[in-house]
């Protein structure tokens, strides 16, 4: 029953996401909140946090502003798609990583008995 309810609630979530692109579209908002780059950070809060500045050159997301390498056109219904991939995406990749754990723990747990 959790199991249906959790994957229920991950469901709701990725299907949600696009609204993270959408509403500030609608409402000329800019970017979504938490989702701005060094530019707009600096225009914010009239500096760059030197974590920032040392993440910006190491870290490069596998699909920058959520978004397919393809599109290069603003179309909304096409970002939304990639929007909710990246968000099965990190699902997928954490549930993964959660089994990979659990099983490694379970086999820990097999070997001291």
């Amino acid at each position: 029953m959790l199991n249906k309810k959790l994957l229920l609630s991950v469901l709701i979530l990725v299907i949600t996401t696009p609204l993270g692109i959408v509403l500030p579209e609608l409402f000329h908002a800019g970017s979504a909140w938490g989702e701005w780059n060094t530019t707009e950070i600096s225009k914010l809060i009239g500096y760059i946090p030197q974590g920032v500045k040392t993440f910006t050159d190491i870290w490069h997301p596998l699909l920058p502003d959520y978004n397919f390498p393809f599109n290069n056109s603003n179309d909304l219904t096409l970002k939304s798609f990639a929007y909710m991939f990246s968000a099965i995406t990190g699902a997928l990749t954490c549930y993964l990583t959660t089994l990979l754990f659990l099983n490694k723990i379970k086999s820990q747990n097999n070997i001291l008995k």
